[in-house]
């Protein structure tokens, strides 16, 4: 929020919160302050989560690599540039692909993000299109109550900079299949 209001640099800002999650490959995180009372503060008050939560020297050395390749460097940029590009073509796609078939109530994630969802209510029917995806090589997870509304169960898809066009158009179709699949099972049951 702070960076999307260009407030990053502004003189009154206590401390950044910097994350090494998926973007760096690795976990943890770093609180980054100009502001010496509140270093000192931290150094005093909050020596156990400090030192209980420390990274290890192999994921120190790995957040190092991550920010050295990840900075402004062309290929990092170019792979973001890529990975934009894919995400907003899956947002794209997506809807006017699967809404309309029975058993998909839409489609989560904004254009700039590589996470979306395609939501699949009803914890079995959730699963089965899960299993479908997966079985035609696609790396996909079935989110299900309690970690979302019962009614509100999704697939998890990452847009990855490394996919193509043509594997999420294949993605999208394993989905179609998975959908219609499940669909028919329906009927049958009837």
């Amino acid at each position: 929020l702070t960076c999307s209001r260009g407030l990053e640099n502004h003189p009154r800002l206590l401390a950044r919160v910097l994350t090494f999650g998926k973007g760096f490959g690795a976990s943890g995180a770093a609180i980054v302050t100009s502001s010496t009372p509140f270093r000192e503060y931290l150094i005093n008050y909050a020596r156990p989560l400090v030192f209980s939560t420390a990274p290890s020297p192999s994921a120190l050395t790995l957040i190092s690599c991550a920010v050295e390749l990840g900075g402004d460097n062309r290929r990092a940029n170019l792979a973001r540039a890529k990975l934009h590009v894919l995400s907003e073509y899956f947002t794209t796609v997506a809807p006017a692909r699967l809404a309309h078939l029975p058993g998909c109530a839409g489609i989560l994630g904004a254009v700039v993000s590589p996470v979306k969802a395609v939501v699949i209510p009803g914890e079995k029917a959730c699963l089965a299109v899960a299993e479908a995806v997966r079985t035609q090589g696609f790396e996909v997870v079935a989110i299900r109550s309690p970690s979302v509304a019962k009614g509100t169960e999704r697939v998890r898809v990452v847009v990855h900079a490394f996919n193509t066009r043509d594997e999420i158009d294949r993605l999208i179709e394993s989905f179609e299949v998975g959908l219609k699949s499940q669909a028919g099972m329906l009927r049958a049951k009837l």
